[in-house]
């Protein structure tokens, strides 16, 4: 007898007896598998007392009457055990579960598996949004307790976020873009986007790259020092506001920081610029028409003292940056560095004695500011460390063989803070430390100098507080006021960190013994420093 394709329902042949069975059971079979729903889908063994009409999912492994009907649909009809083999696709409501379950082909499942690969309510699903909805609200409710949405994504550089849109254009995301961090991002115009706050994902530290508006967190008294370097503002100027760099390491321009070209060669030059976020910026440049290429590097580096509480912790590097537009780098690429060693207050010659990068990245420059950052974790036996920019030129320079540098900061912690910007007087104390410049102008008083003998004086000369007792050198030629024609020569005595005798020798002229006169500068150009920058 021959039957329909997919439900098995026996027709009706020509000059068939008794075509009322073979129509009756059809209608049974369309009772059952129509609108299909199921009491379990979890019993192996009959029931012993079926009702009339009672359907099941035969589960595995089935004894009694079910043997061998696994996943079969078994209904209780006269009397008997009907069954009825699924097709691939069938959807079934289990009663005991309130769900609805589809065959596989191999098994039945839960929910939409296998089943539509777009589902819209009130709205339009389409191959990107594969779930749309359009509603005045949506309820995600407890069921029994608490309850959870999950936005899980496959890798660590994919992206699982909230994105809140106007007229379908972004203005705020939330969650993890491109990393395991928690990022809050704002625009105003779907484009230009600002991280506003970053939690990271390993140390549970909190950066606001975009900064606070309360100035007293920021810059004020609360702001506690985050910034380990001095001068990363390049406010401090001492020396000069420009410099040839000529031979080795040496403290050119800017304070507390120093600068080398590779093989001592020359045809470097640093000096100050007028900055983009920051009033000043660091000019690192190779001359127009310099044809060497060794490289060209600027540091700075901390003192041992302030070196040993960060040991075995994270630091992080973070500045601004841009070139020129002949900056000759290859790939454009900077290379910079948080780098740590075990000598003692020593600087950063391009490496330190045992030297360690504890982070180090090329960073690739434009003629547009740009914001970079990098950390690493500080060796637990570093007794030094600093940062470093560096570049190795191609071909010859041009004009605007150079790069700039601003608002540097090094803290502890993996994630970058907004820069913190000390007032200057602080800053310049903090410099002062390590390097001090009297210039006191023509005809300026420097000392009393009372007279001892007829060609010697003495007098006591203070200065600000140094790190260990300074080299003190002069230059040009000094005047005692009051006394003509006479030639001194100055010398130092008993420095200690504050404090030293200047003793001046005078020739050409007899003084009077006891006699207070006063040594002041015979021209502009007469110069005191105190160096006590580390070595």
């Amino acid at each position: 007898m021959s039957e329909s394709t997919s439900l098995k329902l026996k027709f009706l042949e020509a000059s068939q007896a008794q075509k009322h069975v073979t129509h009756n059971e059809a209608l049974q079979t369309l009772d059952v598998l129509v609108q299909l729903n199921v009491l379990d889908r979890d019993i192996s063994v009959p029931p012993s007392v079926p009702a009339e009409g009672d359907s099941y999912i035969v589960a595995s492994i089935a004894t009694g009457d079910w043997l061998g009907q696994e996943n079969a649909i078994a209904a209780w009809q006269d009397g008997s055990w009907r069954f009825f083999v699924p097709e691939t696709g069938w959807s079934a409501w289990v009663v005991d579960e309130t769900s609805n379950v589809q065959f596989d082909g191999s098994d039945w499942v839960s929910g939409q598996s296998g089943g539509t690969t777009t589902f819209g309510i009130n709205a339009t699903a389409d191959q990107v949004n594969r779930l749309a909805v359009a509603s005045d609200a949506i309820l995600f409710n407890h069921d029994g307790n608490g309850v959870q949405t999950k936005l899980n994504k496959n890798t660590t550089a994919d992206t699982a976020t909230l994105l809140y849109q106007t007229g379908s254009s972004g203005r705020a995301e939330i969650g993890l873009a491109g990393n395991d961090d928690l990022s809050f991002k704002i625009s105003n115009d779907g484009a230009n986007w600002l991280e506003v706050l970053r939690v990271d994902g390993t140390s549970g530290d909190v950066a606001m790259p975009q900064g606070i508006t309360t100035n007293s967190v920021n810059q004020g008294p609360l702001a506690g020092f985050r910034n380990l370097l001095i001068n990363g503002c390049f406010r401090i100027w001492q020396r000069a506001t420009s410099a040839a760099h000529v031979g080795g390491y040496s403290y050119d321009a800017p304070d507390r920081w120093g600068g080398r070209r590779g093989s001592n060669v020359s045809g470097m030059s640093v000096s100050r610029q007028t900055g983009d976020k920051g009033q000043y910026a660091l000019r690192t440049q190779r001359d127009s028409g310099n044809a060497a290429i060794e490289f060209l590097m600027v540091s700075t580096a901390l003192e041992t003292a302030d070196v040993i509480p960060l040991q075995g912790r994270p630091a992080t590097l973070s500045f601004r940056a841009r070139a020129g537009a002949s900056f000759s780098a290859a790939s454009n690429q900077l290379e910079v560095k948080i780098q740590s060693g075990s000598g003692t207050d020593q600087r950063l010659d391009d490496n330190f004695t045992g030297n360690v990068a504890v982070a180090s990245d090329l960073i690739a420059l434009t003629i547009n500011w740009q914001e970079f950052s990098l950390s690493g974790t500080v060796s637990g036996t570093a007794s030094g460390l600093g940062a470093s920019f560096k570049f190795s030129p191609t071909g010859t320079a041009g004009a605007d063989d150079w790069f700039e540098i601003e608002q540097v900061q090094l803290e502890t912690g993996t994630l970058a803070t907004p820069f913190e910007l000390r007032p200057s007087g602080i800053e310049e104390q903090m410099c002062l430390r390590y390097f001090e410049k009297w210039a006191p102008g023509s005809g300026s008083a420097l000392a009393i100098v009372g007279v001892r003998i007829s060609t010697f004086s003495t007098a006591a000369l203070s200065f600000s507080p140094k790190r260990i007792a300074p080299a003190i050198s002069e230059t040009g030629t000094w005047d005692l006021l009051g006394v003509g024609g006479e030639t001194n020569t100055l010398a130092f005595a008993g420095v200690t960190q504050r404090t030293c005798a200047v003793n001046v020798t005078t020739s050409g002229t007899a003084l009077i013994a006891r006699e207070a006169l006063t040594l002041a500068a015979s021209v502009s150009g007469n110069i005191l420093q105190f160096d006590a920058e580390l070595t």
